[in-house]
């Protein structure tokens, strides 16, 4: 989640407040809220239809203490961890060379073992460049890690859920191997002739609509 909701209780933006037009100030607040609102309701939905959802903020921000954001902490299954995002590579260049960006950062989720994979602080062997001079923005791109390690936990909560089975890419399992499928929602294991049927209708409408066209492999490489 970003601009404008994380501007508006972002830390270091506070800073910039007394010096800001106060009308500019005032609407940077209201967005930032009717955004952060927005995010909440529709993890709100998430959590009820059986679904996942991540949300990230700056550690400190303020965000965490608005109602609304503690009225989703107060979900069932779902918790809020620290990360530090110089434990997932996160650098800047500085005068010294590469420097890490510490940047403690919360996650907020649904789902266990996402949580479990960001739970991730500094282990104090390393320095921190400090986020100054224009840093702030350039940090707000996620290292390639934490990245990966979003998706790993993601993998690991739906197999653990029944929702991707192992040999499986995504919800589809190899037919000659199995000839099993499992609803991805609700993680209940499909009537195999009925998934057949369904899946050569779909195949029936892409041809129909010409989404494709084959061409040679050399081509598509």
């Amino acid at each position: 989640i970003g601009s404008p909701l994380c501007t508006a209780f972002s830390q270091i933006q506070t800073l910039n407040f007394n010096r800001m037009d106060q009308d500019k100030k005032r609407e940077m607040i209201r967005e930032g809220r009717e955004h952060l609102k927005f995010c909440m309701v529709l993890y709100k939905i998430q959590a009820e239809q059986g679904r996942y959802f991540l949300h990230e903020h700056p550690q400190n921000a303020t965000s965490w203490k608005e109602p609304y954001v503690e009225e989703i902490m107060n979900i069932e299954g779902v918790q809020r961890v620290k990360s530090d995002m110089c434990s997932f590579g996160m650098y800047q260049e500085g005068k010294e060379g590469a420097q890490f960006v510490k940047k403690p950062t919360g996650f907020m989720t649904n789902a266990g073992e996402i949580a479990r994979e960001l739970g991730t602080t500094c282990n104090g062997q390393h320095t921190h460049i400090n986020l100054i001079n224009g840093r702030t923005k350039r940090a707000e791109v996620y290292p390639e890690e934490l990245c990966y390690r979003i998706l790993t936990g993601l993998m690991k909560q739906m197999t653990r859920d029944g929702r991707i089975q192992e040999g499986g890419i995504g919800a589809v399992m190899p037919e000659d191997e199995s000839q099993e499928a499992w609803d991805d929602v609700t993680g209940q294991k499909l009537e195999w002739e009925g998934v057949i049927r369904a899946r050569a209708e779909e195949f029936q409408e892409i041809r129909e609509h010409r989404l494709y066209a084959k061409v040679d492999i050399k081509e598509c490489w």
